[in-house]
C-alpha cells in the first residue's frame, strides 16, 4: 500500500461521517474528526487484539453507541481503519459500503 490516495475518498462513502486510519504502531496516517488522537488510540489497540483472529475472520467490529453514532474498525492490511457512521444509518449497510470501497480501491477484503 504505497500510495495512501485512496484515503481522501473514505468521507465519501455513504454513511461515514468521520473516520481515522492508523498503522501497525498506532500513528495516525489520516483523519477526519475532531479530537482524533484517543480514537485513534482505540483504534489501534482492539485492531490489533482482534487480529489475532486472522483476516478471513476478522471483517470489522461494530461498537453499538446510545447517540446511535456507532463506530466501526476494520483491518486494512497493516493499517486499521476506524470508522463513525452518520446518525440513523444502518450498521450493517455501513460496514458493506466500506468493505465495498477497500475492495474496490485496494484489491482487499477490509
Amino acid at each position: 500500500m504505497a500510495s495512501m490516495d485512496w484515503c481522501s475518498d473514505i468521507g465519501g462513502i455513504k454513511g461515514v461521517d468521520q473516520y481515522v486510519l492508523v498503522d501497525h504502531r498506532g500513528n495516525v496516517m489520516i483523519h477526519d474528526m475532531t479530537e482524533f488522537e484517543n480514537v485513534a488510540e482505540v483504534v489501534w489497540s482492539c485492531g490489533r487484539s482482534l487480529s489475532v483472529l486472522g483476516k478471513k475472520k476478522f471483517k470489522y467490529a461494530a461498537f453499538l453507541r446510545k447517540s446511535k453514532k456507532d463506530f466501526l474498525i476494520f483491518p486494512v492490511g497493516k493499517y486499521y481503519l476506524g470508522v463513525v457512521e452518520r446518525k440513523g444509518c444502518v450498521t450493517a449497510e455501513v460496514a458493506d459500503a466500506v468493505m465495498d470501497f477497500l475492495n474496490t480501491r485496494l484489491g482487499e477484503r477490509g
